[in-house]
Order: structure tokens, then C-alpha cells, then sequence
């Protein structure tokens, strides 16, 4: 996996396209390291971003248990870690630019994910936004939730699932038609999508319009 995120500069081309949209007041430093667990995190003492090895073999083994071929989980597993990385530059971004969050921020990093990969990375996001979203679909199948996952911060996978899908659809309807025709979205949510993207886009447009290089 290292070697292959080294070759392939999955993290480098993602970090560089941001770099050539957005001033940054200081660095932010990239981790890919063992952690011991599945895990990506942002560090606001240290001000980085850390993705974990385990967490990109996790994926990997995720995709494989629904049937993935060997070719089908290693590249679905780096367009997931992508997704990820950019909820991990959301919380940083959050942090450096001191942006307002009026609602959860776990929520409010995926949909900066979300509006980066459409945005700025075009077909290629796409294709990362719904790695991550089917990866949310599998994990949401292996367990029943908790109290303790109630709780957590973060929304059940089974949300992250739809609001990825809705962010997608939202985008181009027309473009992302199969989303709804193959059921994959209730069609009570997706009426909704676009103008929950439309707005989704013009928060961050704005809140990022300061630090824009262009």
C-alpha cells in the first residue's frame, strides 16, 4: 500500500490541486503512517493531516468482502482514502482559516469533502465520493448501531451513505440520473438534493472566497 500511494501520489496530486486554489496562513502537514488502529485524523497542535495505513487496508478488505475483485478494492480503496483525506483538510481548514460551523462538524467535513471533489476535481471526485459512500453502505451492513454510536460525532454510516449520494446527485441531476432511477436515492430525498448542494456550495465558496489565489 505505501509503495502504491507513493506511485500513484494520491495524496500529493489531491494536496497540490488545493495548493494551487488556496492560500494557507501556515503549512499543513501530510502524514501516511502505521497507527495501530483504522484511523485518519487531524492534529490541530500540530497542525497535519494523518492517514493510516490500517485505514486504507481496511477499505481494501471492505470492498473485497462485497465481492470486489482484487483490481476493483485497490482502486475503489485509493478513492475512498481520498474522500477522507479531504474530510481531514476540512477539519484543518476549519482550524486554520477559523471558519464558523453552525451545525456538526463531522458532517459539515464531509460536505467540504463533497464540494472539493466536485468542484475541484471534477469526474475524478465523483468517483471518490461514491468509493467512500459505498464503503459506508457495507460498514452500515456488518453492524447494528449502539448508544455509543448514537452518540458519537460522527453520523451513522447509513447517513453518510445518502448525504454522499445526495451531494453527488445534487451536482447534475441530469448528469447522476442513475442515482435515483436505480433506487440507489429515495426519491423523496433527491428532489431535495439540489438545492441542499446548491447551498452546500455557496457556504464554502464564500467561506473560502478570502483565501482563493484566483
Amino acid at each position: 500500500i505505501d509503495n502504491k500511494i507513493k506511485q500513484d501520489k494520491t495524496l500529493e496530486n489531491a494536496a497540490a490541486q488545493l495548493n494551487r486554489s488556496l492560500i494557507l496562513p501556515n503549512d499543513i502537514y501530510l502524514r501516511t503512517k502505521d497507527c495501530g488502529e483504522a484511523n485518519a485524523f487531524y492534529n490541530p497542535n500540530e497542525q497535519s493531516v494523518t492517514m493510516c495505513y490500517e485505514l486504507m487496508e481496511h477499505f481494501y478488505r471492505l470492498y473485497k468482502t462485497d465481492g470486489y475483485t482484487d483490481d476493483q478494492a485497490y482502486e475503489s480503496m485509493f478513492d475512498a482514502v481520498r474522500f477522507v483525506f479531504l474530510h481531514e483538510i476540512g477539519h484543518a481548514l476549519i482550524d486554520t482559516y477559523n471558519l464558523p460551523v453552525t451545525a456538526n462538524e463531522e458532517d459539515a467535513a464531509d460536505r467540504c469533502s463533497s464540494f472539493i471533489c466536485i468542484e475541484e476535481l471534477g469526474d475524478g471526485g465523483v468517483k471518490s465520493i461514491l468509493a467512500a459512500a459505498d464503503a459506508f453502505r457495507i460498514e452500515s451492513k456488518s453492524r447494528t448501531p449502539t448508544g455509543r454510536d448514537l452518540a458519537d460525532e460522527h453520523l451513522l454510516q447509513e447517513q453518510r451513505f445518502f448525504n454522499s449520494l445526495c451531494m453527488v446527485y445534487g451536482s447534475n441531476p441530469t448528469k447522476h440520473s442513475y442515482i435515483v432511477e436505480k433506487n440507489y436515492l429515495p426519491e423523496a430525498r433527491a428532489v431535495r438534493c439540489p438545492n441542499e448542494y446548491e447551498r452546500t456550495a455557496e457556504s464554502w465558496s464564500v467561506l473560502l472566497a478570502p483565501w482563493r489565489k484566483d
